[in-house]
């Protein structure tokens, strides 16, 4: 009885840590990416070069190719997807310069990392 009492809080126990820190490394992941992201929008609105947009675009991607690699391991893949789809519509419609079009799925994308995150959390609406 009790070697299977102590089984139990150490599985319990793995399961909290491995949730924090999951949840940690995606929260870190969607602040860097929404934030990059933020910065595309913010040099559209502003008006800016071209190919500083293009250049910024472009890191936000680099970036969120490095994040999707160790967030694959957790996290549907589909939801991954999405945020890689809009992410690269964004990334077009700059190389053409459609603005309007590009802020809107950067906004698409920015909205679908907060729901990843929002998703990843361990609270009772996502368990029940």
């Amino acid at each position: 009885m009790q070697k299977e009492l102590v089984i139990c809080i150490i599985i319990v126990i793995a399961i909290i840590v491995g949730n924090t820190l999951t949840h940690n490394n995606t929260k870190s992941a969607v602040a860097e990416v929404s934030g990059n992201l933020q910065e595309v929008s913010t040099k559209i609105l502003e008006n800016e070069d071209s190919k500083q947009i293009e250049n910024a675009i472009s890191k936000s991607k680099e970036i969120w190719d490095k994040k999707y690699q160790t967030l694959a391991y957790y996290i549907e893949h589909d939801e991954l997807e999405k945020v890689s789809e809009a992410l690269i519509k964004a990334k077009s419609n700059i190389s053409a310069e459609e603005y309007n079009t590009a802020i809107e799925n950067i906004d698409s994308c920015i909205f679908l990392l907060q729901h990843i995150e929002e998703k990843d959390k361990f609270t009772l609406k996502n368990i029940f």
